[in-house]
């Protein structure tokens, strides 16, 4: 299920930017995934501000665009070994 969808309010879509922005530090994939569809939400909606009571942060699309790619970076390089869709079992050294 996607972290945010078609109907999310810029406040939800704040919420998930920043429950999932921790990727690196929680080396979690799952969240670098979620983080880079907030982001291209952000891009496709044009926010460009979230604010959080008085505190307001500023993106440009460039910035999110990098923030993107970093994602990106982290996910191909932090890939789980069993994330296979295939598993191959061999019966050569089976002897009966």
């Amino acid at each position: 299920m996607a972290t945010i969808d078609s109907l999310s309010t810029t406040t939800e879509i704040r919420d998930a930017y920043f429950d999932n922005c921790g990727y690196f530090e929680d080396a979690s994939t799952a969240k670098a995934k979620a983080f880079v569809t907030v982001c291209e939400a952000m891009q496709a909606r044009g926010v460009t501000k979230l604010r959080n009571g008085e505190e307001e942060l500023t993106f440009s699309m460039e910035s999110l665009t990098a923030a993107i790619n970093r994602a990106y970076t982290f996910i191909a390089t932090n890939r789980p070994t069993t994330d296979s869709a295939y598993r191959v079992l061999s019966s050569v050294d089976i002897r009966c």
